[in-house]
């Protein structure tokens, strides 16, 4: 028996789409609800920005909204099951059989509020087949962002060091937090080999293409007074970290030319990449 495909519903003017998604692993099949929510109603809502990507990132996959079918890029299915797994974790259902847990959760999680996660994410939220009425959705980004309680940031599985990238970034943001003296006790501690593997991680971490794209950079300005957390597949950095961060890259390059100048050669070119964050 064919799935069907899923066909998006009219909005009322001033509603948009909420993406409902329950618990479940990695290997669970992905299934979850789209629910039209009116502004003011109080909606507690994560945003989620991400890029789109090109290429290798068309719509290609499938996963399930209310039962039907619907196409979406690897980026994004990558973030949803992580996003969901999530779910488990508050739950302290992060071990044993998950996908059995996950058959069991979803059979309550529409009664269930705690078994839901609630995301505004506009590849899903927004038809982007009927152009009259996507141009009118975009138009109300700037408040759904600005309402949201939480921005999502998906900066895409891991790759190029990113798990390295992480740890190091958990690194700086305690040292910067503990210390009187900013990030020099850490700079103290790591040998120039090991600062600039370190460094060039940070660097490909910093050239993903959410840090790039000008369009998406307006989402996290417009919402800066609200919470934020940055993914890179299941490794995490707050809204806050990722600045303190972005504030300690002079420190760090600094500290690289005076130990060994050619050692700024082994780096990609970091430009000014924490400018937009202050």
């Amino acid at each position: 028996m064919s799935i069907p495909t899923f066909v998006y519903r009219p909005l009322e003017e001033q509603q948009i789409r909420i993406l409902e998604i329950f618990p479940g692993s990695e290997n669970y099949p992905i299934s979850r609800s789209l629910r039209p929510s009116d502004f003011g109603s109080g909606a507690k809502y994560e945003a989620v920005s991400y890029s789109w990507g090109t290429g290798s990132s068309a719509r290609n996959l499938t996963i399930l909204i209310d039962g039907c079918s619907i196409q979406v890029t690897a980026n994004l299915k990558a973030a949803l099951k992580v996003f969901r797994r999530e779910i488990l974790s508050s739950l302290g259902e992060d071990n044993g059989d998950l996908n059995e847990i996950s058959k069991q959760l979803q059979k309550v999680a529409t009664d269930d509020p705690s078994l839901k996660r609630l995301l505004w994410m506009d590849a899903l939220c927004i038809n982007q087949q009927d152009n009259d009425k996507r141009n009118h959705q975009i138009q109300l980004m700037r408040t759904v962002y600005s309402q949201s309680i939480k921005l999502v940031v998906w900066l895409g599985e891991k790759s190029d060091d990113s798990d390295l990238a992480i740890d190091t970034a958990a690194e700086i943001i305690s040292t910067i937090r503990k210390s009187e003296n900013g990030l020099k006790p850490w700079l103290e501690q790591q040998p120039t080999s090991s600062l600039i593997t370190k460094s060039c991680a940070l660097a490909k971490l910093f050239f993903r293409p959410w840090c790039s794209c000008a369009w998406i950079l307006q989402e996290y300005v417009v919402t800066s007074k609200t919470e934020a957390i940055f993914y890179c597949e299941r490794k995490k950095i707050t809204g806050t970290g990722m600045k303190e961060l972005f504030n300690a890259v002079d420190d760090i390059l600094d500290n690289l030319y005076e130990q060994e100048q050619a050692a700024l050669d082994c780096l990609p070119a970091y430009g000014d990449p924490h400018s937009w964050l202050k």
